[in-house]
């Protein structure tokens, strides 16, 4: 087994701060995957708005629609095709919401760190001073001293123009780094990663569901100064991808095999259903093993600290969505359905409320995500396919009319 090759894969992603995500490629022979994988915090969809934040008429609530781009009109459009899984019953993804939440709206935010280039910004430098301070006051770590980044980085696939402004504030000490991002997030590494208790298993893939969630006990315990959540709850996400063996004279694989993928969160899961969803979504924290087991990363993300509410928008309802879903009013990137036929009822494995947070995203908005089987592939693992559906009404998105099944 080629271990360098999967977990160069699994690396990070442009300063580290862009959450790492599934790729796929079709085989000629059929719709296989030759090479997939999934990392940390594996949740990313770009649904980025182009300047089409309009107002609506008067009788109309004074609420700004919600863009939403063409489908595949992007070229930095990442979206998940799926998770490979033995069995749904093996998905887990946390989350507080359930189809029987009692909610009738849900806000919608203007994401001020947004560019399309990555570049961390919205945070002032004061404020990222403050945080870099407090984080290591918590750490119970001195810092003697620290680097402000400033980085230009034109939009090229915008034509904006550059931007400049400090994007980070980073120190080490010892073997630890921590840096602080404009769009949030926080960052601790470890460059000697550390150990575990003996008794605690920390792995990217051997560990069950149950010694995962002792493991996270832990580890906030020992960090619960710098992360302060009322009422942590601990999960621990699994799914599968497909590893390679390398013939090291040519590149050439001589053995595939599925490998397991787990990774590890804790939100705040206190207030209400709003709140616990928005903690949910946007404040959590990400613990991260290296190959053998050790804490190598802990990443804090606070998307909100960076986003301007425009309102609280009214819910449709998941059987609406559902009806939309039927009807070919989604969006999604590998779609086995268009390709052929209409979505099977009785292939809808189950649906989620969720936020889509990432830095390239302009606004944040709720979507129904449902998960559809798309069969037995390779070695007895199913691919669930997620489609999303905007979980607010038609009349407060720009144009609902692209929404085709379609994204490439």
């Amino acid at each position: 087994m080629n271990i360098e090759k999967f977990t160069d894969a699994l690396g990070e992603v442009d300063d580290k701060y862009v959450t790492e995500a599934l790729s796929y490629k079709k085989s000629k022979r059929g719709r296989k995957y030759i090479f997939t994988f999934a990392a940390a915090a594996c949740i990313l969809l770009v649904v980025a708005a182009g300047d089409r934040f309009l107002t609506p008429e008067q009788e109309a609530p004074v609420l700004p629609k919600a863009g939403a781009t063409e489908p595949g009109s992007t070229s930095d459009k990442s979206l998940l095709p799926g998770i490979w899984l033995y069995s749904f019953e093996e998905f887990e993804n946390g989350s507080p919401w359930n189809s029987n939440a009692d909610l009738e709206t849900l806000p919608v935010y203007r994401n001020l760190s947004y560019h399309r280039a990555g570049t961390p910004i919205g945070l002032s430098e004061d404020e990222l001073e403050k945080r870099f301070a407090s984080a290591a006051k918590a750490l119970g770590l001195d810092f003697q001293s620290r680097e402000a980044i400033t980085k230009t980085c034109p939009d090229y696939l915008n034509d904006m123009k550059e931007t400049e402004g400090v994007t980070t504030i980073t120190g080490t000490t010892g073997d630890t780094t921590l840096t602080v991002y404009a769009n949030g997030l926080t960052e601790i590494e470890y460059t000697e990663p550390l150990y575990l208790p003996e008794k605690y298993d920390f792995t990217c893939g051997s560990t069950s569901d149950e010694e995962a969630v002792e493991a996270l006990k832990y580890l906030y315990d020992e960090y619960s100064d710098l992360l302060g959540y009322e009422n942590p709850v601990y999960y621990s996400t699994k799914e599968y991808g497909i590893g390679h063996d390398y013939a090291d004279e040519d590149d050439t694989v001589t053995n595939s095999y599925p490998v397991s993928i787990r990774n590890y969160h804790v939100y705040d899961d206190s207030g209400t259903m709003e709140d616990k969803i928005l903690s949910h979504d946007f404040r959590y924290t990400d613990f991260i093993p290296d190959e053998n087991g050790k804490l190598q990363y802990i990443r804090i993300y606070d998307g909100l600290s960076t986003a301007e509410k425009l309102g609280d928008y009214p819910l449709i309802s998941p059987d609406d969505a559902r009806g939309k879903l039927e009807k070919g009013e989604y969006i999604c990137q590998y779609d086995p359905a268009g390709e052929a036929e209409k979505i099977v009822p009785d292939d809808i494995r189950g649906v989620y409320l969720k936020y889509i947070y990432t830095v390239t995203e302009e606004y944040y908005l709720p979507y129904y995500v449902f998960y559809v089987d798309d069969g037995e592939w390779d070695f007895g693992l199913h691919s669930y396919v997620q489609y999303f559906i905007p979980a607010i009404p038609d009349e407060y998105l720009d144009d609902v009319s692209v929404y085709d099944g379609h994204i490439n």
